[in-house]
């Protein structure tokens, strides 16, 4: 996990697509695509800014 946070932009963003893409793509977590969505990009923004 320490990667994750990391500063490096490109590397944390393409962690927080490959975790959205897990979430949208999975059946059970449809629903929930736009607000994991939206967590996931108000972390981005909390860690990055």
């Amino acid at each position: 996990m320490k990667g994750l946070f990391k500063k490096d932009g490109e590397t944390l963003i393409t962690k927080i697509q490959i975790i959205c893409n897990l979430f949208t793509n999975h059946e059970s977590f449809t629903a929930k695509s736009t607000q994991t969505n939206t967590v996931l990009t108000d972390y981005y923004k909390n860690i990055v800014m």
